[in-house]
């Protein structure tokens, strides 16, 4: 698996990776398990798994996409990129922090 970009947000805390393997190009968050593949993101961001992977991450990068990062008392961690904030905080558990923000930091 070969790293194609590495993406810092201007805050420091959230690191994007994206790699490339073989034809499978994989997009996800530095230290957590989230990631998401090209071919699941076609036909929404684009016709073929690499164009739709460069779309993906430029629309998390340009802050159309919302992220969710949830912390726990046990010091576990996640974080994705979710659809629908307002589902998210009603999904929230009751020992869950939830911070939903955008790449620049922007708290929604």
């Amino acid at each position: 698996m070969d790293l194609k970009h590495k993406h810092i947000s201007n805050d420091g805390q959230l690191t994007l990776l994206v790699y490339q393997d073989g034809d499978d190009w994989i997009a996800g968050f530095d230290g957590y398990e989230w990631h998401t593949h090209g071919d699941l993101l076609v036909p929404e961001y684009g016709d073929s798994p690499a164009i739709a992977i460069d779309n993906f991450v430029k629309a998390i990068l340009e802050n159309r996409e919302f992220i969710a990062i949830s912390e726990f008392p046990d010091k576990r961690s996640l974080i994705s990129v979710i659809d629908d904030p307002q589902s998210e905080k009603e999904l929230k558990l009751p020992e869950e922090t939830l911070t939903i923000r955008t790449w620049s930091g922007k708290k929604d």
